[in-house]
C-alpha cells in the first residue's frame, strides 16, 4: 500500500493505492473557505446545469485518456473549462486562475 499526503496552500490531500486498484484521493478544504465554496457553486452547476454537466463529463473522459499517467495535468487541463463555467454563471465575479480540482 501506498500512502502520501499533498500538501497545497489552500487544502491537503492524500493518495491511496493498494496493489492492483485504482487510487483514491481525498482532498481536505477549510470550511466555507473560498476554494470551498468555489468547488461548491461548480458543484452545484453541475447539479443544475445538464448541458454543462455533459460537457464536463465528456471533457473528464477525454482528458483521463489524454493524461492517463499524469494525474497533475489531467487536473489541470480541467480547470479553464472550470473556470469559464462559473464565470459565466456568475458574470460579477471574476475568478483567478489557480489549480482546481
Amino acid at each position: 500500500m501506498n500512502i502520501g499526503p499533498i500538501k497545497r496552500k489552500s487544502c491537503i490531500g492524500f493518495v491511496n493505492q493498494v496493489m492492483h486498484s485504482e487510487p483514491y484521493h481525498l482532498h481536505l478544504i477549510p470550511f466555507e473557505s473560498a476554494l470551498w465554496q468555489e468547488r461548491i457553486k461548480f458543484r452545484d452547476l453541475l447539479r443544475s446545469d445538464k448541458s454543462i454537466f455533459e460537457q464536463y463529463a465528456k471533457l473528464k473522459q477525454e482528458l483521463a485518456v489524454l493524461h492517463k499517467e499524469d494525474r497533475e495535468a489531467y487536473t489541470q487541463k480541467k480547470w479553464p473549462f472550470i473556470q469559464q463555467a462559473l464565470l459565466s454563471n456568475n458574470p460579477q465575479k471574476p475568478y483567478k486562475s489557480r489549480r482546481y480540482m
